[in-house]
């Protein structure tokens, strides 16, 4: 059995050794949209009928994100989850090997370890600038990852390069994971072109809040799309996702005023952590990471001292960083003082 990747999100058992209920916990180791759902969102839950199967094509909800970005229906695939699509891309194209722009969320090395496929990563320079790695070229017929924004970083990916390196590398997939491009200040950029070896994997499950639904979805080549529907069984995707997504598309000035809001709350926090001492990086989306000696420890006192779940970022090669994601202003209030507490305990 494969490991399992390391998410944020509550851990039951780590709860359950310390008396803890999730009920209990503020979590900001997850980045998903904490807002009220839009009335579209809502309607769609209510109009829902679980006696019905779904449709085995996603049909619907293909054709409605194909005309919102202008593709053919046959270049949209449905997943359950962005997750899902990682692992199916792998077994669809069977890539020679896999490269990850590190740092990065780490589904599809993952999936590449446990389906024995070779995984190199280049990593960034995060503490000077951003920049991508000066690759000139990558091996046919493997697969290039990297997220936009990034994963911690919440920096913009260099889109410039990734153009480059698609057209100077014609059998390279590349793989834009932008699962939280519609919450960041570069959202223009979903509408942006890319050549065709870029697919776009996007997420509504941080833009809506619908993180036990799980839907995700692809814009990709009609051949590759083809090869991931043989590859898995019928039914992935539900039909309230496949409800959700046509109610998601007609929620767009609700999602605006929420990108608006949660960038501005991920600026206010930044501004308060920089005010008092503490080291954070440059974000465009609606979580920032932070400098706290060991991630790992900081992450336990957080959670037994004062019931506060931030994502430790050891997974990412960054040990003494922390993850968090913005909330309303009385929330960031609570960090502070409980961040300030693991400094005066030298955690």
């Amino acid at each position: 059995m494969a490991a399992l990747s390391e998410h944020g999100g509550t851990d039951r058992r780590e709860l359950e050794s310390l008396g803890l209920d999730e009920s209990d916990v503020l979590d900001l180791s997850v980045n998903v949209n904490p807002l009220p759902w839009s009335a579209e969102i809502r309607a769609a839950f209510r109009s829902w009928d679980p006696r019905s199967y779904p449709d085995r094509t996603s049909l619907l909800a293909r054709r409605a994100l194909a005309e919102r970005f202008a593709v053919a229906g046959a270049q949209v695939v449905l997943g359950n989850g962005a997750t899902e699509l990682l692992w199916t891309l792998l077994d669809a194209i069977r890539p020679t090997a896999v490269t990850v722009i590190e740092p990065a969320f780490s589904e599809l090395r993952t999936a590449a370890l446990a389906k024995q496929i070779p995984c190199t990563q280049h990593r960034t320079d995060v503490l000077s600038d951003f920049s991508f790695p000066a690759i000139d070229s990558f091996a046919p017929d493997t697969v290039v990852y990297f997220a936009h924004p990034g994963n911690p970083l919440g920096a913009p990916a260099d889109l410039e390069r990734v153009e480059t390196w698609a057209r100077r590398n014609p059998r390279t997939l590349f793989v834009a994971d932008e699962s939280f491009l519609n919450l960041s200040e570069d959202f223009d950029d979903l509408d942006r072109v890319l050549p065709s070896n870029v697919l776009r994997l996007r997420s509504l499950t941080k833009d809506f809040g619908l993180a036990g639904v799980r839907v995700g979805y692809m814009l990709a080549p009609a051949s590759i799309v083809e090869a991931m529907e043989t590859v898995r069984p019928p039914w992935t995707v539900n039909a309230l996702a496949q409800k959700l997504v046509l109610a998601s598309l007609r929620s767009s000035d609700w999602l605006a005023r929420a990108r608006n809001e949660l960038c501005a709350a991920r600026r206010q926090l930044v501004a308060k952590l920089d005010s008092a001492g503490f080291e954070t990086l440059p974000s465009t989306t609606i979580y920032c990471m932070v400098r706290v000696g060991e991630g790992s420890r900081c992450k336990r006192f957080l959670l037994r001292e004062h019931r506060i779940r931030v994502r430790d970022c050891a997974s990412f090669g960054m040990p003494g960083w922390i993850r968090v994601a913005a909330r309303e202003a009385q929330t960031h209030h609570r960090l502070l003082e409980a961040l300030n507490d693991a400094r005066r305990s030298s955690v």
